[in-house]
């Protein structure tokens, strides 16, 4: 979810999904799993990752947990994940890369919303926190 709602996931990712599904499936722990990430939010987003996987990637239906989703909103995931709707190229420079950051963040809300319970704002002072602890990773 971090990736996806952060700066962006490519097929190869829900292809890892689908595929480990369709070899654990039997041994997932499926009312776990959603309970979790119904608890933190998550549910709606891999509600859509795993419609991408029946409906676009081709992969059994009976894998997956059951799950209801916006048609619109799996169309706009897949798009995004074909084609970025943020794809600007990150500068070098400090200044202008943290204004690109801020910008993509921005861009990317509506990921968050998809992915996440808390707001934009605690999660920007949360990634606020997590660079002052880090500034490597700026």
């Amino acid at each position: 979810m971090a990736h996806f709602a952060a700066e962006g996931i490519t097929l190869r990712h829900l292809l890892d999904w689908a595929f480990h599904v369709k070899a654990y499936a039997q041994e997932i722990d499926w009312p776990w799993l959603t309970g979790v990430l119904e608890k933190y939010g998550m549910l709606p987003a891999f509600n859509i990752f795993n419609g991408i996987c029946v409906e676009d990637l081709g992969f059994e239906a009976s894998l997956f947990p059951a799950a209801q989703f916006d048609p619109a909103m799996k169309e706009r995931v897949l798009n995004d994940i074909l084609s970025r709707e943020f794809n600007e190229e990150e500068p070098t420079q400090p200044l202008r890369r943290l204004i690109f950051k801020y910008r993509r963040w921005k861009a990317n809300g509506w990921k968050h919303k998809l992915c996440y319970k808390d707001s934009m704002w605690s999660a920007f002072w949360s990634g606020v926190w997590g660079h002052v602890l880090k500034p490597s990773s700026i």
